[in-house]
């Protein structure tokens, strides 16, 4: 069974349908994806949480004889070096124009927040898709990175920054002490996109200096 959080705006759209899960590992969690066959689409896991197990009865074969073929289900592989653009600050605005008018204004979008784009070429504006809606983000709330196969880094000087853009100009988001574990699971030129467990299920993200972290 999947259950899915605030952050997850449009899944609910697919409630009911077949899904696939490509993780790197036997645990569906950061690094994931869930796959949605039926519109092409794949929603990049962040942070995870076990809820239980599901276990429906199986289906009676048609015959004791000829026993029921198994379902083969298509081998689906991890894509890396794709762009991911994701919300830069604490709260960005979810607007339905791009005008940015209260009136406008559908809701919030919290750091981290991956966007799935349009292929509309906005000035100023990313056309973010939610299901067969086209909302609106301003450009100047949001960085990238590239994806990689997740790998396990480890915080080498006495203290380690995180940061909200993968720059030590942007905002600090926190800090590690040194030999801290991170996951990273994208890059920017000289940072590392990276995850750490909070121990209640959800995940501090943000990017990491490869000079600090490797």
């Amino acid at each position: 069974m999947i259950e899915y959080g605030v952050g997850v705006i449009s899944i609910w759209m697919y409630e009911g349908k077949t899904v696939f899960i490509s993780s790197p590992g036997i645990f569906a969690g950061a690094g994931s994806k869930v796959i949605l066959p039926d519109v092409n689409q794949e929603a990049p896991i962040w942070n995870s949480t076990f809820v239980e197990y599901t276990i429906r009865p199986l289906p009676v074969p048609p015959s004791t004889l000829v026993p029921a073929p198994s379902p083969q289900v298509p081998m689906v592989k991890p894509t890396f070096g794709k762009t991911v653009v994701i919300i830069a600050v604490e709260k960005a605005p979810l607007l339905k124009d791009t005008e940015n008018k209260a009136e406008n204004l559908i809701g919030f979008l919290p750091y981290g927040t991956p966007l799935e784009l349009d292929n509309v070429n906005l000035s100023g504006w990313y056309a973010v898709v939610f299901g067969k809606t086209a909302l609106y983000v301003s450009k100047n709330n949001t960085t990238s990175f590239k994806t990689i196969s997740p790998k396990v880094i480890s915080v080498r000087l006495d203290k380690g920054y995180l940061f909200n853009i993968p720059s030590a100009q942007g905002n600090s988001l926190g800090s590690f002490v040194k030999f801290t574990p991170l996951a990273a699971i994208g890059e920017n030129k000289n940072f590392w996109f990276v995850l750490y467990p909070n121990g209640d299920g959800t995940f501090t993200k943000g990017f990491i200096s490869k000079n600090v972290a490797y």
